[in-house]
């Protein structure tokens, strides 16, 4: 119950450093910082900061009026997140709610609002769970609600509201989407729903399951795109989209579902990298829709009319003739 107010003008409210003399340890190890409300009245940038630090437990803390960061831990490992709600002054600014680096971080519960960008998660083999973004980016500065740049990160179960920008932007392997939900959503054509890459760097494996986006002014006539896909430059590149529902919310009920035509999907570099499964195109030429093994039993295809896509089925075995029904 505690509540810290900042009554100076610094960088961080709260700094996570080594506290021996003696330099043994140049990183913090054990700490635990629970059941706060962190205020900034002053000039100070960050809420917490952490250069390097172990095994840390950020539990139960409100951190409001901050610019940049609420949370930025530089290096960790073994870190516990949770119950954690960052708000922050606005989009006009490049900042982030929780700007985290490490590895088997467990992030859950956390709230992000107000911010240009809610989750940078530079995270290896951690999960982010039941966390929520609101008010990310803005009409004039769109950003990215999640933002996933480590290797084998997951989200699980998490949502946004009222957010401009992309999604989920996945750059590194082994990025997962289980679940998740967002509501009254902005897209623009120079960002995404779901992208796989930032720059140069490219993620060769991204799944995203089971999501739901009600879109506020989704019209497809704006060059507004639900996928950007890139090529990774040497490794196969390997998407799975599955269970996918796209709304309109600015219609009536019976008719706020998207159609399949409706939908747009970028393809950057040479489309024989690229691996899509149970996903819809518009307009993209020998765009795959769904790459068969031996061990698939395909019934069907299933196309809506209007949607303007045209399949070459073949099988595996060059000696086997025998057509698909």
């Amino acid at each position: 119950g505690t509540r810290l107010c900042g009554a100076f003008v610094g960088e961080h409210l709260i700094e996570i450093k080594n506290g021996t003399l003696d330099g043994e340890l140049d990183y913090a190890e054990d700490v635990v910082i629970e059941d706060l409300t962190l205020v900034n009245w002053n000039q100070v940038n960050k809420g917490i900061y952490a250069s390097v630090v172990s095994r840390a437990t950020l539990s139960n803390l409100y951190l409001d009026k901050f610019p940049v960061n609420g949370i930025h831990i530089e290096d960790s490992w073994v870190t516990t997140i949770s119950k954690v709600t960052a708000i922050g002054q606005g989009s006009e600014t490049e900042n982030c709610a929780f700007d985290l680096f490490g590895t088997s971080c467990n992030l859950s519960n956390c709230y992000a609002f107000n911010w240009k960008n809610g989750y940078k998660l530079n995270l290896f083999y951690s999960t982010a769970s039941a966390c929520a973004s609101d008010h990310i980016g803005s009409e004039s500065n769109y950003g990215v609600v999640y933002d996933l740049k480590g290797y084998n990160t997951g989200l699980l179960n998490c949502g946004a509201e009222q957010c401009y920008g992309t999604l989920v932007r996945a750059s590194e392997r082994g990025c997962n989407v289980n679940g998740m939900s967002a509501m009254t959503h902005y897209i623009d054509k120079d960002h995404p729903l779901f992208c796989n890459y930032e720059g140069d760097k490219v993620s060769d494996s991204f799944t995203v399951n089971d999501v739901s986006v009600v879109f506020a002014n989704f019209t497809s006539l704006n060059g507004e795109k639900i996928y950007s896909w890139k090529s990774h430059n040497s490794n196969r590149t390997d998407i799975s989209v599955n269970r996918i529902a796209l709304y309109q919310n600015n219609q009536s009920f019976d008719s706020r579902k998207l159609n399949v035509y409706e939908y747009r999907t970028e393809l950057i570099g040479s489309l024989a990298n690229l691996n899509f499964k149970n996903n819809d195109f518009l307009n993209n030429k020998h765009g795959h829709l769904e790459t068969l093994t031996q061990f698939d039993k395909v019934k069907y295809f299933r196309v809506r009319n209007g949607s303007h896509i045209s399949f070459r089925l073949y099988n595996a075995n060059p000696d086997d003739f025998t057509p698909y029904n």
